[in-house]
C-alpha cells in the first residue's frame, strides 16, 4: 500500500511539473522544447502505468507499454538533444529502436522483467556516452552544450553505479531506476529551459544590433546624401561662375570693342588682336568646360570606349610637354622633360592619354607661382610605364588628397584666386582607368604636389607604330584655356 501511495505522489507531484513545463513550451515554442514535453508525456505515462502494475501485480501486458512509454520517452530525450546541437539523426536509427522495443516488450511478455530492464539500461547507456562524446567533439563555447555533455555521462555513470549497487546489495530496481530516470529529465528539462531563455535573449541581441547597424547604415546614408547633395550644389555653384567669368569678359570685350569704334580707334590692328584674342580665350574655355561635362557624363553612362592601338610612348609625351612649354613661360615657370629610356612601343589611345597629360600639365601650371618649376618624368618597371608630372607650387592638403580625384571636387582653391570646375582629375582618373593603369598624388601642403599615372605596358600583334602626329594648336588653347584668365584687360583699357 505504500508503494502505491508513493507512486500517486510522484504522479501529481510530476505532472504538476509537466504541466509547468507545458505552458513553458508555449511562452518558448522551440522545437527541442516541444521534444522534451512529449518525452515528460511519456515519463507521466509510465508512473501512472506503473502504479497500474502495483495494482494489478506486474501484470505482463502492463509491463509492456510502460516499457514501451519508458524507451519512447528517452527517444525524446535523445532527439532534444540532437536538435540543441544540430546533429545529424543516425542512418536506420529508426530500426534499431523498432528492434529494442520488440525484443523489450517479449522480454516483458513472458516474464522477464530483468531481461527489459537489462535492454533499455544498455541501450540508453549507450546512447548517452555516443552522444556526450560527440557534444564535447564540438568546436563550440556554448555553456548548454558543455552542462548537457556533463548531465549525460553523470546519468551514464549513475545507472552503471546502480547496476553495481543492484547486484552486490540486492537494492529494490523500480524506484532506484525510475528515480534516477526522472532526475535525469528534469535536469535536461532545466538545461533545455536556460537553452531557450539565452537563445531568446541571443536572438533579441542580434535584432537589437541588427537594428543598430540598419540604423547606422540609414545614418550613413543620410549623411553621404547630403555631402553628395552639397558636393552638386557647389558644383552648380562653380560651374555658374565659370560660365559666368567668361561670358561677361566676352560681353565686356565686345562693349569696349564698341567704345573702340565710337573713338575711331578700331582701325588699330594691335586693338582688334587684343580683344579678338581675350575672346578666342574665354571661348576655349567655354568649349573645354563644356567638352568635360559631355565627356564625364559620357564616361559615367558608359558610352565612351577606348580605341586602343600600337604608339612609341615616349615620343607622345614629350611632344604633349614641349607643345605646354610656351603656356608655361608666360608665368615665367620652367616646365622640364626627362626620360629614363628613350623609346617603348606600348598600346593606348593617344587621344586620351593627351587629355591626361593636358589636363595634369594644367593644373601644375595653374597652381604654381611666377617662376616656379614643373618637371615631367617617365619611368618604366617590368609591366606598366609611369608618367609623373612635379611642381612646387601651393601643394595639396593631406584631407583633399584623399577626394582630389573625386567627381566634382576642387582643391584648396581658397588658398588663391583660383578656379576650375572639379571635374578634370575625375575624368583624368577615369580615362587612366580605362587603359588599365591607376592614378595617384603625393603632396605637401605650400611646397608643391606630384600627381603620377601608370599604364600598363601591353604588346600589340601590330608590328606597324601608328603615327604620332603633332598637337593641334587649337586644341592646345582649350585643354590650356584656364591656365590663366586677363583680368587685368578691363583696369588698362578704362584709362
Amino acid at each position: 500500500m505504500e508503494n502505491l501511495y508513493q507512486n500517486l505522489l510522484i504522479f501529481f507531484s510530476y505532472g504538476a511539473i509537466v504541466a509547468g513545463f507545458i505552458d513553458f513550451n508555449n511562452t518558448y515554442p522551440k522545437k527541442y522544447i516541444d521534444y522534451i514535453s512529449k518525452g515528460h508525456i511519456c515519463t507521466l505515462i509510465t508512473i501512472f502505468l506503473n502504479f497500474l502494475c502495483i495494482l494489478l501485480k506486474d501484470n505482463s501486458f502492463l509491463l509492456s507499454i510502460k516499457a514501451i512509454g519508458f524507451i519512447i520517452g528517452y527517444l525524446f530525450i535523445t532527439l532534444a538533444i540532437l536538435e540543441i546541437n544540430k546533429l545529424k539523426k543516425p542512418k536506420g536509427s529508426w530500426i534499431f529502436v523498432v528492434a529494442v522495443l520488440l525484443i523489450d516488450v517479449i522480454a516483458c511478455m513472458l516474464g522477464e522483467k530483468d531481461i527489459s530492464i537489462f535492454i533499455h539500461k544498455a541501450v540508453f547507456i549507450t546512447i548517452s556516452i555516443a552522444i556526450a562524446t560527440y557534444v564535447f567533439k564540438q568546436d563550440t563555447k556554448r555553456m548548454a552544450n558543455n552542462i548537457i555533455g556533463i548531465a549525460i555521462l553523470a546519468f551514464a555513470i549513475l545507472q552503471v553505479s546502480h547496476g553495481f549497487l543492484e547486484l552486490g546489495f540486492n537494492m529494490s530496481i523500480i524506484y532506484e531506476d525510475e528515480g534516477i530516470y526522472l532526475a535525469q529529465l528534469m535536469l535536461f528539462s532545466q538545461v533545455v529551459m536556460i537553452t531557450a531563455v539565452n537563445e531568446d535573449k541571443m536572438q533579441y541581441n542580434n535584432k537589437l544590433l541588427g537594428l543598430q547597424n540598419e540604423v547606422n547604415l540609414n545614418m550613413k546614408k543620410l549623411v553621404e546624401a547630403y555631402e553628395k547633395n552639397k558636393v552638386e550644389a557647389d558644383f552648380m555653384t562653380n560651374i555658374s561662375h565659370e560660365i559666368r567669368t567668361p561670358v561677361n569678359i566676352l560681353y565686356s570685350s565686345l562693349q569696349l570693342f564698341e567704345i573702340k569704334i565710337k573713338q575711331r580707334e578700331i582701325d588699330k590692328e594691335s586693338v582688334i588682336n587684343e580683344y579678338t584674342e581675350i575672346m578666342k580665350k574665354n571661348c576655349s574655355r567655354l568649349i573645354k568646360l563644356v567638352n568635360n561635362l559631355i565627356d564625364s557624363s559620357k564616361i559615367e553612362s558608359g558610352f565612351i570606349k577606348i580605341r586602343l592601338r600600337n604608339y612609341e610612348i615616349v615620343s607622345i609625351i614629350e611632344d604633349i610637354t614641349l607643345s605646354a612649354v610656351a603656356y608655361a613661360e608666360r608665368k615665367n615657370i620652367e616646365l622640364i622633360f626627362d626620360t629614363k629610356f628613350e623609346e617603348l612601343n606600348i598600346v593606348c589611345d593617344k587621344e586620351k592619354i593627351e587629355r591626361i597629360m593636358l589636363n595634369l600639365l594644367s593644373n601644375a601650371i595653374k597652381y604654381t607661382d611666377d617662376g616656379g618649376k614643373i618637371q615631367v618624368f617617365l619611368d618604366k618597371n617590368q609591366d606598366e610605364i609611369i608618367v609623373s608630372v612635379e611642381d612646387n607650387g601651393v601643394g595639396i592638403s593631406k584631407n583633399m588628397q584623399e577626394q582630389v580625384f573625386a567627381r566634382f571636387s576642387q582643391g584648396d582653391n581658397c588658398k588663391r584666386d583660383i578656379e576650375g570646375s572639379g571635374i578634370g582629375l575625375s575624368l583624368t582618373k577615369a580615362m587612366v582607368e580605362m587603359h588599365g593603369g591607376r592614378i595617384w598624388v603625393e603632396s605637401i601642403e605650400w611646397e608643391g604636389s606630384k600627381f603620377s599615372f601608370s599604364i600598363p605596358i601591353i604588346e600589340s600583334e601590330e608590328t606597324n607604330v601608328s603615327d604620332s602626329k603633332e598637337i593641334d594648336s587649337q586644341k592646345l588653347d582649350i585643354e590650356l584655356s584656364d591656365i590663366y584668365l586677363d583680368n587685368n584687360f578691363l583696369k588698362s583699357n578704362n584709362r
